[in-house]
């Protein structure tokens, strides 16, 4: 599945914290929790019902003792700075809104990951290709990226990108 895709890119090890800041029904999670399961894990969504959805779906698969859900704005995330080891998410950007306005909310987004995420951690994330093509320069080229890994990947359901952006381990 994608969601068995994007936590294998991230290479996950024991003990560590994977936040999905825009868990959605919480998919991602759970395929990172059956896979890998002493980690910490957090979902956090800004929708009520997608949070319901998830709490559900998290429930049925005996999982709801390995990951905690909460409610939260993506540019908001209530972690310390450097606190989280593994960032994967499907952006939904593009498919309910226009790219457009996705583009002015996204550095906010991406200055919130790379608050919360320790020196060496990594970020995993799932974009439409047309969000892809008009933000890829500047991911490669955030403030603290060294290192990026880009793998264009098609599926049989959608087009889509996986993009994975491994943080300098050495402090600037």
């Amino acid at each position: 599945t994608i969601a068995w895709a994007i936590t294998s890119l991230a290479e996950i090890k024991a003990g560590a914290f994977v936040l999905d800041p825009m868990c959605g029904l919480g998919t991602i999670l759970l395929e990172a929790a059956i896979e890998w399961p002493n980690v910490y894990y957090f979902g956090s969504d800004i929708s009520d019902s997608q949070l319901q959805g998830a709490y559900s779906n998290i429930r049925d698969a005996s999982l709801i003792d390995k990951i905690e859900l909460f409610k939260s704005s993506v540019t908001g995330l209530p972690f310390l700075s450097e606190s989280i080891d593994v960032i994967l998410t499907d952006i939904p950007f593009g498919k309910k809104f226009k790219i457009t306005e996705d583009m002015k909310f996204l550095p906010r987004v991406f200055q919130e990951f790379e608050r919360v995420l320790c020196f060496g951690g990594t970020v995993v994330l799932l974009f439409n290709q047309e969000l892809y093509k008009s933000i890829s320069n500047d991911i490669a080229h955030g403030s603290r990226t060294d290192r990026s890994i880009f793998t264009e990947t098609s599926t049989d359901c959608r087009q889509s990108d996986l993009i994975s952006v491994e943080q300098d381990t050495k402090q600037e």
